[in-house]
């Protein structure tokens, strides 16, 4: 990428999903963070209740289909005497919960447990002496409740990094077991062997099924508990983004990562701290204001997200505007034309281009064609803003371009203009497919044009307004290519769940931008796209259940590192 395409837009998608700020003068920046400072509270996933209900489905609560039951005899060979055998436990998982609490997201599992069936009962008999009885019986479903409790932290691994720390405390669950449980067609009476047990052994049956059934119970919730820490550490891994990006020339050093966690009963929310930097171009050093714009606005509260929100992704200005600085500082603005050049366009790179910009006049001071060089001038770093016509509007403003022509046996600035840029970008998922499209809108009439210097042909602003429209639009399509079509990327699933939309809008007063998405049953899978998270070089650095589906501007990058 390459030419007067930065002119235009710069880094043309990137910087458009990353950053949003109002316009404000460079000079009025009273505070700023300073070139590759880490930013706190840079976003924020938020996951409502709602969203948590949805991505229960994922969680991995898989039991085997029966368990057999060691038999207990007591008394045999005597008159006195009990017997419970051929037994087994049967245990099905009807619903899976998260709930949010104080500190805590306790995952609650509805089971369903049952001894034997009718094809295959157990065997129960006792013998009193006095008298005695069997059967053959079963115990029909009734259900257990179960509550794993999980805390999470932020915690530093091995290498330095950031990670979320997952782990599940005591298992606590309750019994809905009671006699209308037991086999109705079985041919002992429940009354009799419930007293006699009581009576002749201490115990009820009720409490010695569950004393039987108990570490069965405790025995699968162990084995899950593990699969569970594992999964959910998996999936807020993808709250760790580190990579270097090349964007032309410019390598920008992205890194956002885990900073605080926060459950209250309104949701769980992943506070993420970030950094874009890049080396100082040369030709930015008299330009430069010492760092990007600093707004500290507060993280808009989950509860401020419109009702039925699930997912929610806030990515601050702040964070934005420290990336699309970074690139501006890199030099990559800064560019030098003339003919015979590293370029070529379908336009002349000589004073005959002046006639073609600004008429007339500019035709009849250079009647021959004369070697000219178009400089530009990067004077303010571009800002997007959230509350323009499109989801996102990166803003570019004082983007100078000058011409430089022999003029009286001297080189002179021969025409100035300055270009204020609006590039539109608008999100489109297709639930069907799992496809997150950026429709990119970057057209002559989103510039404003100004004839900045003009001072060999008076009166020619207009002209040159008019003029330098088409001119830019025949360098937007040589630069820009393919850019300008619908960049798109596939998002994978898990488990069957995956993104069914996502919308996107200002919050926070518009220093945020608030990207929502609902989560449920998806027909795609994507996992092995080639162009998608599963392929190479794709979402997978930031781990395969990416939360930050939900940050466009990443995925983009990483779209975008593939594409070259």
């Amino acid at each position: 990428m390459n030419g007067l395409l930065v002119l235009c837009l710069g880094v043309p998608v990137f910087t458009a999903l990353l950053f949003t700020i109002v316009l404000a003068p460079v000079q009025a920046q009273a505070s700023t963070w300073a070139p590759g400072a880490t930013i706190q509270e840079a976003a924020s996933i938020q996951a409502t209740q709602a969203g948590l209900d949805a991505l229960a489905d994922v969680v991995p609560f898989v039991v085997p289909e029966n368990f057999d039951i060691p038999a207990v005899i007591e008394g045999e060979g005597s008159c006195y005497g009990f017997e419970f055998s051929n037994a087994w436990v049967g245990i099905g998982v009807d619903d899976v919960r998260l709930i949010p609490r104080t500190n805590v997201l306790d995952i609650e599992a509805d089971l369903q447990v049952w001894l034997n069936d009718s094809s295959d009962p157990f065997y129960l008999w006792y013998d009193t002496c006095l008298w005695e009885e069997g059967c053959w019986t079963r115990v029909d479903p009734f259900p257990v409740y179960v509550t794993m409790p999980a805390t999470m932290d932020v915690v530093t691994d091995l290498d330095g990094n950031n990670v979320i720390d997952v782990t599940l405390g005591t298992v606590t669950y309750t019994h809905g077991l009671t006699t209308y449980h037991l086999d109705p067609d079985f041919n002992c009476s429940i009354t009799s062997i419930d007293t006699v047990l009581d009576w002749v052994f201490g115990f009820s049956l009720i409490e010695f099924l569950v004393e039987i059934i108990e570490p069965v119970l405790d025995a699968v919730i162990a084995d899950q508990m593990g699969d569970i820490e594992a999964m959910l550490e998996d999936a807020l891994s993808a709250a760790r983004f580190e990579d270097v990006i090349a964007i032309g020339a410019t390598n920008l050093e992205v890194m956002v990562e885990p900073q605080n966690i926060d459950i209250t009963p309104n949701g769980l929310e992943i506070y993420a701290q970030g950094r874009m930097f890049a080396e100082q171009g040369e030709c930015m050093v008299d330009r430069d204001p010492g760092g990007s714009l600093k707004t500290s606005t507060p993280v808009p509260d989950i509860t401020a997200n419109p009702p039925g929100t699930q997912v929610a992704v806030q990515l601050s200005d702040d964070i934005g505007n420290q990336a699309l600085y970074a690139i501006w500082r890199s030099g990559l603005f800064c560019y030098d034309l003339s003919e015979g050049g590293d370029f070529e366009l379908p336009i002349p790179l000589n004073t005959s281009l002046l006639g073609i910009i600004g008429g007339e006049g500019f035709t009849a001071l250079f009647p021959e064609s004369m070697p000219m060089r178009i400089v530009t001038s990067p004077d303010e770093s571009p800002l997007v803003n959230y509350e323009g016509e499109h989801d996102i509007v990166a803003e570019i403003r004082e983007l100078g371009v000058d011409f430089f022509a022999e003029v009286d046996f001297r080189q002179t600035r021969a025409l100035g203009i300055d270009l204020e840029v609006d590039a539109g970008v608008d999100l489109a998922f297709d639930g069907t497919l799992g496809e997150l499209a950026l429709d990119v809108t970057l057209a002559p009439e989103d510039t404003v044009i100004i004839a900045s210097h003009n001072e060999l042909v008076a009166g020619s602003d207009e002209t040159i307004s008019d003029n330098f429209g088409g001119v830019l639009e025949v360098l937007l399509e040589v630069f820009l290519g393919d850019l300008l079509d619908q960049i798109s990327f596939l998002i994978p699933s898990l488990n069957g769940v995956g993104l069914s939309s996502i919308a996107s809008d200002p919050s926070g007063g518009g220093d945020w931008l608030g990207v929502r998405a609902t989560v449920g049953p998806v027909p795609y899978d994507n996992s092995d796209a080639e162009n998608g998270c599963g392929g190479e070089g794709g979402c997978a650095t930031a781990g395969p259940n990416a939360v930050w589906w939900f940050l466009p501007g990443l995925l983009w990058l990483r779209r975008r590192e593939r594409r070259r």
